[in-house]
């Protein structure tokens, strides 16, 4: 099992030291990535494509809020929960405003390593589930598409058998024939004929190929 990337974005080394300690000695395998304020945390995001992250709120510079909208706006970054770690920003209208903006979850410092493991782990196992129940309807819309579309195959075998057949039929009987002063009306019969089984094999071919 690959280790899950945690990209930490906090402006103190004393809260990324901690962080970082405490995921790399957990029994679930981490690997940590680390930012100090905002802009690097979008850059890091998008280049190392992380698996959550945990960002503070208040930084200098870009804020961590600041930040998660961007990171939520990018088309390459959007699907990365985000933890909001704060300890400032706490009223009911604040966290709303996160979560309006995209945060998949909070937790109010200072926590505990349990609290901060816990956390991370219930927002992996939702992003994971709601990945799959997002992929299903399409894997069955796939599967109903390649069904559809073997019968469609299957349909125009048995017309081309049958157009060959006629054809076969046909020509055996015209050639049984003496038709002395129409033969270009024959020949012109048999090779319409012809050329109507050919197009049928074509349209199946084509059929076949972008399966």
């Amino acid at each position: 099992m690959e280790p899950k990337k945690i990209l930490i974005v906090d402006d103190s080394e004393i809260f990324i030291d901690f962080m970082t300690n405490w995921l790399n000695e957990a029994e679930d395998v981490f690997k940590t990535i680390t930012a100090y304020d905002g802009r690097s945390a979008c850059e890091k995001a998008k280049e190392m494509q992380p698996d959550l992250i945990v960002m503070d709120w208040q930084m200098e510079g870009l804020d961590g809020f600041e930040a998660m909208k961007i990171i939520k706006k990018q088309e390459s970054t959007k699907q990365i929960p985000v933890i909001m770690a704060t300890g400032v920003m706490l009223s009911p209208e604040e966290l709303a405003m996160a979560f309006d903006a995209g945060a998949d979850d909070y937790i109010r410092k200072p926590f505990s390593d349990i609290e901060l493991i816990s956390r991370i782990k219930n927002v992996l196992r939702h992003t994971e589930k709601t990945n799959i129940q997002e992929k299903e309807p399409k894997k069955v819309a796939e599967e109903k598409t390649d069904k559809e579309l073997n019968m469609q195959v299957e349909r125009m075998l048995e017309t081309n058998k049958s157009l060959v057949s006629v054809f076969r039929k046909m020509q055996e009987m015209l050639e049984k024939i003496n038709f002395r002063d129409k033969k270009q009306e024959v020949d012109h019969i048999i090779k319409k004929l012809k050329s109507d089984t050919e197009k049928a094999c074509k349209e199946i071919a084509k059929l076949v190929n972008k399966k």
